[in-house]
């Protein structure tokens, strides 16, 4: 049996806050959920992944193990995750891919689909943990996410070439030229993202125009506010501040006062 705990809201709240703002769709969104609803949204998407064929573990057991503390009971699955696997090779390709297959029907975005999350059995099949940012809404831009994800990190592992090859094979070419927008670094997990270069995500994109006949795309927008436009705004609202008390007193010191005359004008 294999258990994830889910602790430390407050310590997770700030980086799912910034996500938030600063990018239209970020996988932890909702920053302000709680850790009971993250667990069981979690728990949700296992089951139902389950339930539609996709290939993973059993969720035997979900609950409160301590005050803010949640945890989820998985069937333990007998295998190694693909990420520490060096002696594989493009020929699990097809296998990746299947999953991917197996989560558009079911329309669950995974959404962190990197090795770390697909494990290799003993029998050579695999199956894909680490639902915790799942999304159910079958929506293709997100669905596409997961392609562009997967298109990243096995071009870099086996070869562009023959991923973009599986992945039309698997998919077909429409499925694959619509996950063109999402291949760019800031729609990756971190994970991908530190492990590639910009000039790799040309070449798969290339690659799949080639074998495809599609048109280079425009990149989908991802990002909500730029980090440089919040800096900039920042360091405005402190000149404000800094400023604005010495405009005060250069005003006060201009304005000169002339002492009334007249009946009833006196000063006392």
């Amino acid at each position: 049996m294999e258990v994830a705990a889910r602790d430390g809201w407050q310590q997770m709240l700030p980086g799912r806050l910034y996500r938030t703002l600063r990018f239209r769709d970020p996988a932890d969104g909702r920053p302000f959920a709680g850790v009971r609803e993250l667990s069981e949204h979690e728990a949700l998407v296992a089951m139902k992944a389950r339930l539609d064929g996709v290939p993973t573990a059993e969720v035997v057991g979900i609950g409160e193990v301590d005050v803010g503390s949640h945890l989820i009971a998985y069937e333990e699955i007998d295998g190694t995750p693909l990420s520490e696997c060096d002696d594989v090779d493009a020929a699990i390709l097809p296998d990746v891919w299947q999953v991917v297959v197996r989560l558009r029907a079911a329309r669950i975005a995974h959404r962190s689909l990197t090795p770390a999350a697909i494990v290799v059995r003993p029998d050579g099949s695999l199956a894909v943990t680490r639902f915790a940012v799942g999304d159910l809404t079958g929506e293709e831009r997100v669905l596409a996410g997961d392609v562009a994800e997967v298109l990243a990190w096995a071009s870099d592992r086996f070869g562009v070439d023959e991923t973009v090859d599986a992945a039309i094979g698997a998919l077909g070419p429409g499925v694959v030229v619509r996950a063109l927008p999402r291949l760019q670094p800031l729609a990756l997990t971190p994970a991908t993202r530190s492990s590639i270069d910009h000039e790799l995500l040309e070449r798969v994109s290339s690659t799949i125009r080639d074998r495809t006949g599609a048109a280079a795309p425009s990149l989908a927008p991802v990002e909500r506010v730029k980090p440089r436009s919040v800096f900039m705004a920042a360091m405005a609202v402190v000149a404000i501040y800094t400023l604005a008390p010495q405009l005060a007193g250069s005003r006060r010191c201009g304005v000169s006062w002339t002492e009334p005359t007249g009946v009833g004008s006196s000063w006392r």
